[in-house]
């Protein structure tokens, strides 16, 4: 749930305790689109299918880590890691 207030202070709802939100920070390895910064690669969908053939979808996530390149913290899927580990020919 998102509250947006004009000050400094807000009053949480369900209590009457106001909060600063002036000093909350924000994680920045929240990783929020599972997407890979470096490529673009993203989910997938598949089927699971049961022994009666019925067909539920489901979503295949590729396989994020987050990195620090050039000194900003990027999600960035494995295939890129092991291409950037790569050495030159």
């Amino acid at each position: 749930m998102l509250y947006f207030s004009f000050s400094a202070y807000h009053i949480l709802p369900f209590t009457s305790k106001a909060v600063n939100i002036k000093n909350i920070k924000i994680n920045q390895e929240i990783i929020m689109a599972k997407k890979c910064d470096v490529c673009g690669r993203g989910s997938t969908k598949d089927a699971s299918r049961s022994h009666s053939n019925i067909k539920t979808i489901k979503r295949q996530y590729i396989n994020l880590q987050v990195k620090k390149i050039n000194g900003k913290s990027q999600a960035v899927c494995a295939k890129c890691i092991k291409t950037m580990a790569k050495k030159k020919k």
